[in-house]
């Protein structure tokens, strides 16, 4: 297996830029249809065919899993548009908009219902651990090289497990 940096440790690299996907063990006692209806106001939600896996392809989209259905989640401009650089970068959209005010999570690092994985696990194997959790799994888009390159110009500091360098 090849070794997983944390991007915020990585100053300079010209390896592949992976996301951080989320695996939440339950939806807060919120039913299925709760949780997704939840996430309609500040996201385009698209139900895919069955055995379709979604895996978004650019910025402000998410793929969630959610007891054997996968979701496209696309963020309104709004969410996004005229917002700081940090605020503007998917893992943070994640957070502010479903992490914390729908699920109850504070602190990914320190809740014990929130996993944060890297690719040196499968989409599937991901979609297994969200089976039997009765959860749901985020699938991210990482940010662009350009992007860090300007986090790490000024100075800022990216949000928990935002991407990973292969």
């Amino acid at each position: 297996m090849e070794e997983m940096r944390d991007v915020g440790m990585e100053k300079k690299s010209s390896g592949k830029i992976l996301p951080c996907h989320r695996i939440v063990r339950d939806l807060n006692g919120l039913s299925e249809q709760a949780f997704v209806g939840s996430l309609k106001f500040h996201f385009e939600v698209m139900g895919m065919p069955p055995g379709f896996v979604c895996r978004p392809v650019e910025p402000h989209c998410f793929g969630l899993y959610l007891l054997g259905h996968w979701y496209h989640l696309k963020a309104y401009p709004d969410v996004y548009e005229g917002k700081t650089l940090l605020d503007a970068l998917d893992v943070t959209i994640l957070q502010d908009k479903v992490m914390r005010p729908v699920l109850g999570i504070t602190d990914p690092l320190t809740d014990e219902r929130i996993f944060l994985m890297d690719n040196s696990v499968t989409l599937e194997q991901m979609q297994q651990i969200a089976d039997k959790s009765g959860g749901a799994l985020f699938v991210l888009y990482p940010p662009s090289r350009e992007q860090l390159r300007e986090i790490q110009e000024n100075g800022l500091t990216l949000p928990v497990r935002t991407c990973c360098i292969q």
